[in-house]
């Protein structure tokens, strides 16, 4: 158990609001966080970082839980290679409750938005620092637009104006495009996207950029220099 309190994350199994949840197998899968990244003793509260996908694919929807399919196990070479969870909280969700769907209205998405709007209120008031990962044009589009008031273009980030300066959003490939196309280059484009992750959880962001590389065999995601 951790000395911190964690958040609770209802699922919505009886929301009807958009018709995904027809054939859905799990609707309205609920946030969650990785096991791994929790400390018992961590004072003070470690930074929360929040990877936010478009909607659950087959596996999720069948274990009803986000980014346990093969999305899942290429988040997780992005996590292990950065570090994360020696020094974060992790907590996983989509924008989209409902799967397996890969195609779906944008009434779908602004059903759906403020179930994960009231998830990430939860961790904004156990944490006193959150980076949102945005993976995928749909979840950049759809919390940038929330945040910020305008959408993110894909591969950029921010830091929320004050009093919400502690918020970081950051938007970066979804691991399927990978997976749809697992180049070097675009291993290095995500690399390059997550880099800024990095000097935020150092509060450095103003450092010139350091080196990440993402090797393929195996998938994994390395910084030069010897962890933080």
């Amino acid at each position: 158990m951790t000395d911190y309190p964690l958040p609770h994350f209802p699922a919505h199994p009886d929301c009807t609001l958009c018709p995904l949840h027809e054939a859905a197998h799990t609707p309205g899968i609920a946030t969650t966080y990785l096991q791994q990244s929790l400390f018992p003793d961590r004072e003070p509260v470690p930074p929360a970082v929040v990877f936010i996908g478009m909607n659950p694919g087959v596996q999720e929807d069948k274990e009803g839980a986000p980014f346990v399919g093969p999305s899942g196990d290429i988040l997780r070479q992005y996590i292990d290679g950065l570090s994360l969870l020696t020094r974060t909280t992790i907590y996983l969700t989509n924008t989209v409750r409902c799967g397996p769907h890969n195609k779906f209205p944008k009434s779908c998405i602004k059903a759906c938005l403020p179930y994960t709007l009231a998830d990430l209120s939860k961790i904004f008031s156990r944490h006193r620092r959150t980076a949102l990962i945005c993976t995928g044009a749909i979840a950049t589009e759809a919390i940038s637009t929330a945040y910020l008031s305008h959408k993110m273009k894909l591969g950029t980030h921010h830091t929320l104006p004050p009093p919400s300066d502690n918020i970081f959003l950051l938007s970066c490939y979804h691991p399927a495009y990978f997976m749809r196309s697992p180049t070097p280059q675009l291993a290095q484009q995500i690399a390059d996207q997550l880099e800024p992750l990095n000097r935020w959880l150092l509060d450095d962001l103003s450092s010139p950029a350091s080196t990440i590389s993402l090797s393929l065999h195996p998938l994994n995601l390395k910084r030069s220099g010897p962890p933080q």
